[in-house]
C-alpha cells in the first residue's frame, strides 16, 4: 500500500510539473508577441488642478457631477489624494 501511494504521489507531481512548464512556456510566448493594450489607447495626461470640466469629462467614468467634485476639491497635492474630507466617503 505504501508503494502504491508513493507511485501515485510521484505520478501526480510529474504530471503537474509538466503542466506547469507547458503553461509557463505559453505565457512567455504570448507576452513576448502581445502589445500592451494601454500603450495602444494612451490618452494625453491632464492636470486635475487646472483642467476645465469639459476636459475632465473626456476621461472614462467622469461625468458632470464627478468633474464638479474634482474642481471643488482643488488644489490636490498628488494623484492619490482623495477629494472628500477625512472620515467621510
Amino acid at each position: 500500500m505504501k508503494t502504491l501511494m508513493t507511485m501515485l504521489l510521484a505520478l501526480s507531481l510529474g504530471i503537474s510539473g509538466s503542466l506547469y512548464a507547458a503553461d509557463k512556456d505559453t505565457k512567455s510566448t504570448n507576452t513576448a508577441t502581445a502589445k500592451p493594450a494601454a500603450a495602444e489607447t494612451k490618452a494625453p495626461l491632464i492636470d486635475i488642478n487646472s483642467a476645465k470640466a469639459d476636459e475632465l469629462m473626456k476621461l472614462d467614468g467622469i461625468g458632470e457631477a464627478r468633474a464638479a467634485a474634482i474642481i471643488k476639491g482643488r488644489p490636490y497635492k498628488g494623484k492619490d489624494e482623495e477629494d472628500h474630507p477625512a472620515g467621510g466617503v
